[in-house]
């Protein structure tokens, strides 16, 4: 071989990944979405309005119909992809096809989606952004005193 990398052999979850991970007009999609809608996000209450779903919907939407038509444009098709996804799973549910698939899931999570949005709507505004950390992901396990459960 001469160093380039080898299509042919790829299956269809791996060249997901590199698009996923690797692919800048991918993520423009979701930047462009995040700096079109960012005004919708009420920044002085914590309250999830019936708007944020709507956009959410409108967000999960394009999420799944940039995949869908990436996969087409590789010639597989959606029930191929997931299919390589359910293998992996079923051989080692940790293994880097479960992970990214988990990763995948996450992306599109109601709660992800809104905190990215309110931090996108932070910024346009000039506040300061929101420092997060693990415990911002499982404040229901940290008692108020802020150990764990």
């Amino acid at each position: 071989m001469d160093g380039k990398f080898d299509e042919v052999d790829e299956g269809i979850v791996k060249k997901m990944e590199r698009y996923f991970y690797e692919d800048d007009e991918f993520a423009e999609i979701f930047e462009e979405f995040a700096n079109k809608n960012a005004s919708k996000i009420d920044l002085d209450t914590d309250e999830c309005k019936l708007e944020y779903t709507e956009l959410y919907d409108e967000f999960h939407a394009l999420y799944e119909g940039a995949l869908s038509e990436y996969i087409e444009k590789q010639g597989s098709t959606t029930k191929q992809f997931y299919s390589e996804v359910r293998v992996a799973f079923e051989k080692d549910d940790k293994s880097d096809v479960a992970v990214f698939a988990q990763i995948m899931m996450a992306t599109c999570d109601f709660d992800v989606f809104l905190m990215l949005m309110r931090e996108t709507a932070r910024r346009q505004r000039g506040q300061k952004m929101i420092g997060m950390s693990s415990d911002d992901f499982f404040a229901d396990e940290v008692d108020q005193g802020g150990s764990k459960k």
